[in-house]
C-alpha cells in the first residue's frame, strides 16, 4: 500500500494547519483591545443592550522640527587655524567634523560634537605655545561661544533628535495584557541624558564624556519601542474604559436587581454571571495590566520632570506637557479605572453579591 501523499494533498494539509493557526492565535490573542471587545460583548451579552462604542481620545500632534528649531550662532575656525592645532584633540574633531560625513552628522552626532569640543578646546589652550599665538585668542572666543551655547545644543537634541522624537510619539502597537516591556532600557537611557546634560551645564570646564557609553543609550533609544506602545495603548485603553463604564452604568437596574424607584429585588442568575466576568477579566486581566502601565506612566513622568528644565523650545515643553501631564489622557486612564471599579460596586451592591 503506497501512504505517500499527492502535492495536491499535501497543499491542502498545510492550507488547514496554516488556517487552523492564524484562527486560534486570534482565539487567544491578548492584546489590550481584543480583551476590552471581550470584556464589553460578554457583558453586552448578558445585559442585553446594545454595545457602547468607544471613542479614543485625540493624540496631542507633535510639532515639527521646524517648529522647535532654534537658531544657534556658531563660530568658524577656519582650515588654516585647523591645521594648527594638529597636536590637539580640537584639530581631530573639526577635521572631522569638515569631512563629507561630517557635514550631514545626525542631531545627536552634533550635539556630541559641541560637546567634545569643550574639554579639546580648553586643552589645546594648556598649550603655551597656542594660547600665546594668535590663534590663542580666537581658540578662547570659540570656547567661550560654545559653553554659552550648551543649553540650546541641549535644547535641540530634545526636541529634534529623530530618537526622541520617536520615543515621545505613540506608536502603531499596542500592549499585549500579559507581555513585558523593556521600558527600563528607555528610561535609563532618557535618564542617562538628563543627568549628563545637567552635570555638564553645571559644569562645562571639566566635562568627562565616555562615547561608549553615549552610543548604547542612543542605541537604546532608537531601538525601544515600550514608551511609544504605552502611550498608544493608554489612548486605546482611556476609550474602551469610557464605553465599558457606561455600558456597566445600568447593569443592576437592566437585570432586574432594582426596580424604576431603586427597590432591590431578587438577584437574577444572569447577575451571578456578572459576577464571573467582573473576576475573570476585570480583576484577572485588566486590572494588573492598567496598574503595570500606570506605574509606566510615573516612571517616565519622573524622567521627565528632569528633562523639562533642559527643554527651551516652548511648543515641544507644550507638548510634552500635553502628552503627560495631569491633565493628559493617559493620566486620566487612572481616574477611568477608578470610576470603572465603582460601578462594579455599586452593581454587586444593587444585586447583594460581593467580590470572589
Amino acid at each position: 500500500m503506497n501512504y505517500k501523499q499527492s502535492l495536491p494533498q499535501r497543499i491542502m494539509k498545510s492550507t488547514v494547519v496554516i488556517a487552523l493557526s492564524i484562527f486560534l492565535s486570534g482565539c487567544f490573542a491578548n492584546d489590550v483591545d481584543k480583551v476590552f471587545a471581550d470584556y464589553q460583548k460578554r457583558m453586552q451579552r448578558l445585559l442585553d443592550e446594545p454595545a457602547v462604542e468607544p471613542e479614543m481620545p485625540i493624540i496631542p500632534r507633535q510639532p515639527g522640527v521646524s517648529d522647535v528649531r532654534q537658531n544657534i550662532p556658531e563660530g568658524n575656525i577656519s582650515l588654516l587655524e585647523s591645521m594648527r592645532l594638529n597636536q590637539c584633540r580640537a584639530g581631530q574633531l573639526i577635521a572631522q567634523r569638515n569631512s563629507s560625513l561630517g557635514r550631514v552628522q545626525s542631531v545627536q552626532a552634533r550635539v556630541l560634537y559641541e560637546i567634545e569640543m569643550i574639554p579639546a578646546l580648553t586643552e589645546c589652550l594648556q598649550n603655551p605655545d597656542i594660547a600665546e599665538s594668535s590663534l590663542g585668542e580666537a581658540l578662547a572666543l570659540n570656547l567661550q561661544e560654545k559653553i554659552s551655547n550648551l543649553p540650546l545644543w541641549i535644547d535641540r537634541f530634545w526636541s529634534s533628535e529623530p530618537a526622541i522624537r520617536d520615543t515621545f510619539r505613540p506608536g502603531r502597537s499596542v500592549r499585549d495584557i500579559n507581555a513585558n516591556s523593556n521600558i527600563q532600557e528607555s528610561l535609563a537611557a532618557l535618564n542617562y541624558f538628563a543627568s549628563f546634560f545637567a552635570e555638564i551645564a553645571d559644569n562645562p570646564h571639566t566635562i568627562s564624556l565616555d562615547r561608549n557609553e553615549w552610543q548604547r543609550h542612543m542605541e537604546a533609544l532608537g531601538n525601544g519601542r515600550a514608551i511609544p506602545e504605552l502611550l498608544r495603548t493608554q489612548q486605546h485603553v482611556a476609550g474602551w474604559l469610557v464605553a465599558v463604564t457606561e455600558q456597566l452604568a445600568t447593569g443592576a437596574q437592566a437585570l432586574g436587581c432594582k426596580d424604576d424607584n431603586s427597590n432591590r429585588l431578587a438577584p437574577p442568575q444572569n447577575a451571578e454571571y456578572m459576577q464571573n466576568v467582573l473576576n475573570a477579566v476585570w480583576i484577572q486581566k485588566l486590572q494588573p495590566a492598567l496598574a503595570r502601565w500606570d506605574n509606566e506612566y510615573r516612571q517616565v513622568n519622573e524622567t521627565l520632570q528632569r528633562i523639562n528644565p533642559q527643554v527651551q523650545s516652548a511648543e515641544w515643553h507644550a507638548y510634552l506637557i500635553e502628552l503627560f501631564g495631569n491633565d493628559s489622557y493617559i493620566a486620566q486612564t487612572r481616574q477611568l479605572a477608578r470610576e470603572h471599579a465603582e460601578e462594579w460596586q455599586a452593581f454587586l451592591s444593587a444585586c447583594e453579591l460581593n467580590v470572589r
